[in-house]
């Protein structure tokens, strides 16, 4: 991932990538920008759905759930104007609950 100058929210961006929920919930006390976005027009809930490494005890499910519960948009669209992830993080959204968020 390609961090652009974002402040809080490039942070954000790496923490929700990293597939750490408890990173991700410090940093969202601090009510960082959660529609920051990437160089690639990605923001903390791309990155937490695209997570690639071992999904210990569904720790990336529960970075897209404190995300989306933070408020953060999961419609949102990169500059290819696709949404989050792939089929695996449209699976990680149904098994989140996100809708009901």
């Amino acid at each position: 991932m390609v961090m652009g100058d974002q402040g809080a929210g490039s942070v954000l961006i790496y923490a929700a990538g990293s597939g750490n929920p408890e990173i991700v919930k410090e940093i969202l006390r601090y009510h960082p920008n959660l529609e920051a976005k990437d160089r690639e027009g990605k923001t903390a809930i791309f990155a937490a759905a695209d997570y690639r490494n071992s999904d210990k005890e569904g720790a990336c499910v529960e970075c897209v759930r404190l995300l989306a519960q933070a408020g953060a948009s999961v419609n949102a669209r990169d500059k290819r104007r696709q949404y989050a992830g792939c089929e695996r993080s449209k699976q990680r959204r149904r098994d989140a609950d996100l809708y009901q968020c």
